[in-house]
């Protein structure tokens, strides 16, 4: 009965438990996207980019896993020489197309994070290109301290820790990059969110919602931990075999990155980015109409809202009975019988700066956190 099975598991056969977590963590990643592009349907941005080359990567590196499997990855004993090569391979670059996945959802939350965080302050333009800038160079060295110098077709043979020096430094290197990285991202939001004029349960959600990248810490830990066993093992232990247990995490941290990456779009978390005094970010009662300056010009977009109501009092609707008018009501409750009139200016330079934000910012779909500052005066 066990020899029918597809891919049995046993004391000298682990490739059915990598078979089994790389389908499910493929499957509940592209669950995920799916619900995402469901989500912020017609509200696509730079983020969402990112992410779908994530999943592309995520495929890719599913199938290469495959293909390894198929030629005697997770299998203890002796495997043919081809296929142990050919296996070595497959493994060699399904590592690759891990860490450039990795960091592809990295750059699809920062770039959501770019997106909703007050646009147009100050300095916004300089702190994005440096902060991709650091990501990108990170990001790009996590690749090549993995593979420069490294065989791939000797990747999973005994001798791959003397042909390819350094592993475990390289492997120590990777992780850092990975952890700093995540640390950043959930920092971003927090530092951002905390001067608004915001509920705390708000700025919690807002948090929250990105801090759901704080386990990935733990697994990339978690990974490094499973490296030297594949570097070091007696001679009984095929690499292939006793690669599987960082195989495993892998896939996990992958998956876990991605859908991470998609839950502050999740609409729970999207009510929470309304400032209160910015934009609101759409969550509330659902309209339809044409906006010219949305999308196209002219063109059919989908606008979200809440109607504001008047503010007029009763008292003001009405004068009271007695009073020759509403403007003789209104100077009756004057404590002074003078007139006296109030004239706010302010420059005019300062108006068309003012009015080039609003352009920039407003008139879109795009979700946006901002902070506004009103003047009241009274008298």
């Amino acid at each position: 009965m066990a020899d029918n099975r597809f891919s049995p598991i046993t004391t000298d056969d682990h490739a059915g438990l990598l078979w089994i977590t790389a389908i499910l963590c493929l499957i509940y990643s592209l669950i995920s996207f799916t619900v995402r592009g469901h989500v912020k349907w017609n509200l696509y941005g730079v983020d969402d980019a990112f992410l779908a080359a994530a999943t592309v990567a995520h495929l890719a590196q599913t199938i290469a896993v495959f293909i390894g499997l198929n030629q005697g990855l997770g299998k203890s004993g002796t495997v043919d020489t081809s296929d142990h090569t050919e296996s070595g391979e497959a493994t060699f670059a399904g590592v690759i197309l891990f860490i450039t996945a990795i960091w592809l959802s990295k750059f699809a939350v920062l770039s959501l994070m770019i997106r909703i965080f007050a646009r147009d302050i100050p300095g916004q333009k300089i702190f994005s290109t440096v902060i991709y800038s650091l990501f990108a160079a990170a990001g790009l060295a996590s690749i090549l301290g993995f593979s420069v110098q490294c065989s791939a077709s000797s990747y999973l043979d005994s001798s791959a820790s003397e042909l390819c020096k350094s592993q475990m430094s390289r492997w120590r290197l990777i992780t850092i990059l990975d952890g700093g990285s995540e640390i950043i991202l959930v920092l971003i939001p927090a530092v951002m969110v905390y001067p608004l004029q915001m509920a705390f349960n708000l700025k919690f959600q807002v948090t929250l919602a990105f801090a759901f990248r704080l386990p990935l810490i733990a697994l990339s830990i978690l990974h490094l931990h499973y490296i030297p066993p594949t570097l070091n093992h007696t001679l009984s232990r095929s690499t292939s075999f006793v690669a599987i247990p960082a195989l495993l995490i892998q896939q996990i941290q992958l998956c876990w990155s991605l859908l991470s990456a998609t839950i502050p779009n999740l609409r729970s978390f999207m009510k929470s980015f309304h400032s209160g005094f910015g934009m609101d970010m759409g969550m509330g009662t659902l309209g339809t109409s044409y906006t010219p300056g949305s999308y196209g010009n002219g063109s059919r977009a989908r606008t979200m809202g809440i109607r504001l109501h008047s503010l007029t009092t009763q008292d003001e609707r009405t004068p009271p009975q007695g009073s020759g008018s509403k403007v003789a009501f209104e100077h009756g409750l004057r404590p002074d019988g003078a007139a006296r009139s109030t004239v706010i200016s302010h420059n005019a330079k300062g108006d068309a700066q003012l009015e080039d934000l609003s352009v920039r910012s407003g008139g879109s779909q795009e979700l946006i956190i901002r902070r506004d500052v009103e003047w009241s005066v009274s008298y």
